[in-house]
Parts: structure tokens; C-alpha cells; sequence
């Protein structure tokens, strides 16, 4: 575990994040006392409509929160590494205000994962995250589409290492993000996520067989 000196309002993140039993309650709760008003970023996810049939659960807002539940449910217990995927799955889609469209009568939210880079800096820049933290989150957040992509597609080594790339080889932390982003659906159980062990398979294959070509 990487030791971190938190201060200010990123220890309060830190505690929500990595404490919170449902983090969705109280956030709800900060929202509701007028506590996120220095936060437009989260508050912008009020009201973002997303396709119901890919989003059951309602807008970006409620997504968002199903999302922190379905990650607290699946923290790791080490501070550090829960921290920086917790903030990933809070700012995963804050993109979406920006580039959320009705097109054909579906709602549509394309280009979300690029769109999603400056809210998050602005964000996290404002809470104190360390400039560490705060890249790593931003690769997560960039890429945070890609592993289905890449499993529907049945990509091969080289697209897997441009990715692990992209996420200075933290797949595991993508992985993460990705599973509170099933999870954060409004469906029962525990989220069904195929890609990601496709693609954690796939990594350690690459990292472990001296007959494949190793990319820098």
C-alpha cells in the first residue's frame, strides 16, 4: 500500500471512499445539504439522461451512486488502491454531461470517455488530489470503455498491450472500475462482467510467456 499524506478535502474523499458502507447515501447526503455546491462536476450529473434500456437505473447521478455501492461492495481493504479506484468510478463518467444527444430517438452519450478527462482534473485539482493520484485516475477514466470493447471484438495481444499500456499496466485497477460500472445498472446480484477476466487472462498470458514478443 502506497503511503499518502491526505489532507483537506481529499482525506474526506479518502474517508468516504474507502470507509462508507454505502458511499450513495452519503453523497445523497452532501447533495442534499447544499455540500456539493463547490463540486459543478458531480452536480452535472443531475438530470443527464441516459438510454434506459442500456440504463435501467436513471440518469448519470443515479448511476454514479449505484456504481460506488457496487465498488464499496468489492473494496480491496487496501487504502491506497481503493482510494484511486473509488475517485476513478466517482468522475467514470463525467463526460457525460457534455456529450449526452438524442440521436434517432435513443439517448447517447459518444465520445464521454475523452470528454470525461477535464471535469475530472478540475475535480480532483479542487479536492488536493496528489498530481500522482490524480493521472492514474484520469487514465481509468479515459479507458474505462475499452476492456468490453476490446472482449467483443476478441482483440488480440497487441490491442491488450496498448491498453495495459494507456493504464501504466494497472489493468486490475481497470478491471475494478469497470465491474462498479456493471454494477451500477440498477440490476440484482452480483455484476456479470465476462470481459474482465478475459482480459486479466489475456495480460498474464503476455506477461508470463517468453515465446510472445514483449512490446515497451
Amino acid at each position: 500500500m502506497k503511503k499518502n499524506s491526505w489532507r483537506g478535502k481529499a482525506e474526506d474523499w479518502r474517508k468516504l471512499l474507502v470507509s462508507a458502507e454505502k458511499p450513495s447515501i452519503e453523497i445523497a447526503k452532501l447533495k442534499t445539504a447544499g455540500k456539493l455546491s463547490s463540486y459543478p462536476e458531480l452536480l452535472a450529473l443531475a438530470g443527464c439522461l441516459q438510454d434506459p434500456v442500456w440504463h435501467p437505473e436513471g440518469d448519470a447521478w443515479a448511476h454514479t451512486l449505484l456504481c460506488l455501492d457496487a465498488f464499496a461492495a468489492e473494496r480491496l481493504g487496501d487504502e491506497y488502491e481503493d482510494y484511486v479506484v473509488g475517485l476513478a468510478v466517482l468522475c467514470h463518467d463525467l463526460g457525460k454531461p457534455a456529450t449526452t444527444r438524442t440521436r434517432e430517438g435513443r439517448i447517447v452519450s459518444r465520445g464521454h470517455e475523452a470528454a470525461g478527462e477535464a471535469p475530472s482534473r478540475s475535480f480532483l485539482s479542487r479536492i488536493g488530489a496528489d498530481r500522482e493520484d490524480i493521472e492514474a485516475v484520469i487514465h481509468l477514466v479515459l479507458c474505462h470503455m475499452r476492456p468490453e470493447q476490446l472482449y467483443d471484438c476478441k482483440s488480440g495481444d497487441s490491442a491488450v498491450r496498448r491498453l495495459a499500456r494507456a493504464v501504466s499496466g494497472r489493468l486490475d485497477r481497470l478491471v475494478r472500475v469497470c465491474r462498479a460500472d456493471k454494477g451500477g445498472r440498477g440490476l440484482e446480484g452480483i455484476p456479470i462482467f465476462p470481459a474482465g477476466d478475459w482480459l486479466l487472462g489475456k495480460y498474464r498470458q503476455l506477461q508470463s510467456d517468453p515465446s510472445i514478443p514483449q512490446v515497451p
